[in-house]
């Protein structure tokens, strides 16, 4: 009997242990984040402002700062968590380093030893954690918001008038990014309200350009509104850049251009087709247009400069500025957009400060564009998806077929446009990108190509499926 009771009391003291263990181990799980939230400026506290944080795919938490710029988070999980703070007038915290989503990741883990450890993270600010109470986590954070920059204006037409509905794009000029006709790159657009009024917010700092696009209108008139660049200029070059600082507000008021552009005008040869031949109501439609910038697809309508329809087989395009343009034609079997396409035509054209005349435009029968598909080495061959589209003011272009084992497609359907090249495979557990793309002896792997493509020239394509090809 003596024995069991010692046993039972050995039990006992084991129990009791664990649970004490248990406890502490549980005080360690958890973590306190505190911080304050500062103006970037002068170091002044931000009182007000919103802090949100949570890990991957769980419920996030919020607290909001008090008067001198505190904020706590306590019994947090430990983890990997990202945060945004956020206050009225101020960019968010990784808006500053110029991201779209915060990146910058706060490991609440335990760093190991007594010490605290400080470290900087990406777009959220200055994180110091040291062990607590029990060996549970704490973990103090500051975060510097930079006061966002604002241009304000009014846009008005040629006698003063307010241009009420008018695009306002607010440009810079940025490396490595994908830039407009102009060099520069839209950072954000707004639109005037009823009195021609604008506000673009929550801009860097930096140098802006303000342009006024003439948004919706068509070029129909022998003097129309151009698109003009703050503060009265028709190119980007001439125009006034605009130098924020950060929290400055700055008005940039824009009255339109009105200039006469001179005339395009030609005449436009239509091939035999069997559409005409079995009696069907023919449509020819044609389109000028400014090509998209490297690495872009045109965006319709910005871009156009006219739309027409040809008679008795003379065209005439006005109101054009200066500048390299495509022309597209398109007959189509039927009286309305979604004809069958018959045949095409899209070409280049220089304009200056003088009357284009005498353009020949010769429609040619709407063919397949022919291809093959290389496999890189390592890879199986196997049948791909192989799509390109594109897109213009007359619809989109889309074509798409699968690529047999051997490599040859055929690509039907398409219209007049510049298209991009897409390829998959059929398998959802292959993965297969496209690492090379030529017509004929040209790359059009970044660019895209035009269609219609020349005669007897076809698509190369190059894929890949290693992880290597990846990155190229």
């Amino acid at each position: 009997m003596h024995r069991f009771s010692r046993f039972f009391a050995v039990l006992l003291l084991l129990l009791v242990f664990a649970v004490r263990t248990r406890g502490q181990d549980q005080a360690a799980a958890t973590a306190t984040l505190e911080g304050a939230i500062v103006n970037d400026i002068d170091g002044s506290p931000i009182p007000g402002a919103r802090v949100k944080t949570g890990r991957q795919f769980a419920e996030p938490f919020y607290a909001r700062t008090d008067d001198k710029g505190h904020f706590v988070f306590t019994g947090l999980s430990l983890g990997v968590y990202r945060l945004v703070a956020e206050a009225p007038g101020f960019l968010r915290n990784y808006e500053a380093r110029d991201q779209r989503s915060p990146r910058g990741l706060l490991y609440l883990v335990p760093s190991g030893g007594d010490a605290p450890v400080t470290a900087d993270i990406d777009g959220v600010g200055t994180l110091t954690k040291s062990p607590g109470a029990h060996e549970a986590l704490h973990a103090t954070l500051a975060i510097r918001l930079t006061p966002y920059a604002v241009i304000t204006g009014k846009v008005t037409e040629a006698h003063g008038v307010p241009r009420a509905h008018c695009e306002v794009a607010i440009r810079a000029r940025q490396a490595g990014s994908a830039a407009e006709a102009d060099g520069l790159t839209t950072v954000k657009r707004v639109f005037t309200d009823d009195c021609g009024e604008y506000r673009a917010a929550r801009l860097l700092p930096g140098a802006y350009y303000v342009v006024a696009d003439k948004h919706g209108q068509w070029m129909t008139t022998r003097r129309v509104l151009r698109t003009t660049y703050y503060p009265s200029a028709l190119d980007a070059a001439s125009a006034r850049p605009i130098q924020l600082a950060a929290g400055q507000q700055v008005r940039a008021d824009i009255r339109m251009l009105v200039e006469r552009g001179v005339s395009v005008s030609g005449t436009i040869a239509t091939p035999a087709s069997d559409a005409a031949a079995a009696g069907q109501t023919l449509s020819t439609h044609m389109l000028l247009y400014q090509p998209a910038p490297a690495g872009k697809m045109p965006r319709p309508p910005a871009t156009v400069a006219d739309f027409i329809e040809p008679i008795d087989g003379r065209f005439e395009f006005r109101n054009v500025m200066p500048g390299e343009y495509t022309l597209m034609a398109l007959m189509r079997a039927g009286d309305d957009s979604k004809g069958t396409p018959v045949s095409a035509a899209l070409q280049r054209v220089a304009v200056d400060e003088d009357d284009v005349d005498g353009l020949q435009v010769a429609l040619e029968p709407v063919r397949d564009v022919t291809g093959t598909v290389t496999f890189a080495p390592g890879c199986a061959a196997v049948p791909l998806r192989v799509t390109a589209h594109g897109s213009n003011s007359l619809g989109v272009s889309r074509g798409e077929t699968i690529a047999s084992a051997s490599g040859d497609f055929v690509l039907s359907g398409l219209t007049p446009s510049r298209h991009g090249l897409e390829v998959q495979a059929q398998s959802p557990d292959l993965a297969y990108w496209l690492t090379a793309a030529r017509l004929g002896d040209r790359d059009v792997h970044r660019d895209g190509f035009d269609y219609p493509v020349p005669a007897g020239e076809t698509l190369q394509l190059t894929v890949d499926c290693t992880k290597t090809g990846a990155g190229r």
